[in-house]
């Protein structure tokens, strides 16, 4: 949880770290969570595929090979995309209630609040709460908090 928390503040705060050499290109694998189809797993791919390799091949397959014919089909592979998809929203939608609270409305301090601006200037913070407030009115919705995460395909 650590992780995604530094991360969700890294790409809302948009800091991004230069890569000093070319990354690898993806195995097969890999390419079921490239959701975005860049070439490149982002950490929140990254964390659906470690999710996956902590089942056996077996158990990978008995999920997802849903007509046991021992490979992926195409519609199989669209589920279990979708399936991440989803997971990835829900997990965002977590981080953002907890922060949020009853009122599904995050306003500056409660953004400012995350643990991962503890130590970060006030200033910038102010201001990627105020790029992320696309109608200006002080408080976040779930869908303007979202917006700085990498945008996936349906």
């Amino acid at each position: 949880m650590k992780h995604i928390a530094i991360a969700t503040a890294l790409m809302l705060s948009g800091i991004s770290f230069a890569h000093a050499e070319e990354p690898r290109p993806l195995t097969t694998f890999q390419k079921f969570f490239d959701l975005n189809g860049d070439g490149v797993l982002n950490e929140e791919e990254r964390q659906a595929a470690k999710r996956a390799l902590e089942l056996s091949r077996e158990e990978f397959m008995a999920k997802w090979d849903i007509n046991k014919d021992g490979k992926l089909s195409l519609d199989e592979i669209r589920a279990l995309r979708r399936s991440v998809l989803h997971h990835i929203m829900a997990k965002r939608r977590a981080i953002f209630l907890k922060f949020a609270g009853e009122d599904e409305l995050m306003s500056k301090e409660e953004f400012a609040g995350m643990p991962i601006f503890a130590t970060a200037d006030p200033v910038k913070v102010g201001l990627a709460f105020d790029h992320l407030d696309g109608d200006h009115n002080g408080s976040l919705t779930f869908l303007e908090f979202n917006r700085r995460f990498p945008v996936y395909p349906r």
